[in-house]
């Protein structure tokens, strides 16, 4: 891909747990890599392998969910997944207490 300010992007397609490690490993030869795990069915299953394998390799990287952050990865930035639910329950207790819906602010 091509340059934006100053970083370069390249996708590492892995399309099983077997290619999983020499990718990673291939990846991390190269200077100044960092890595950035999207969410995908494979990632989310495999987090603690994919979490290990980046630090063993000495890869940074960031992850697209909090949970990977709380199984040991370096840094998540994503949604919360349980906030929504949070604010609705407000919402849900506001109506209760006798709040007209079309008056509360979304």
């Amino acid at each position: 891909m091509g340059s934006l300010f100053g970083v370069e992007l390249t996708t590492i397609g892995i399309g099983d747990l077997s290619q999983m490690e020499l990718a990673l490993a291939k990846f991390a030869r190269s200077p100044n890599v960092g890595l950035i795990v999207t969410l995908s069915q494979l990632a989310a299953a495999h987090r603690v392998l994919i979490i290990g394998l980046a630090a063993r390799l000495g890869l940074p990287a960031i992850y697209a969910l909090p949970l990977f952050a709380q199984s040991g990865g370096l840094i998540a930035y994503g949604p919360d997944a349980v906030d929504p639910y949070r604010r609705a329950a407000e919402y849900i207790n506001r109506i209760l207490k006798g709040e007209y819906p079309l008056e509360l602010a979304i």
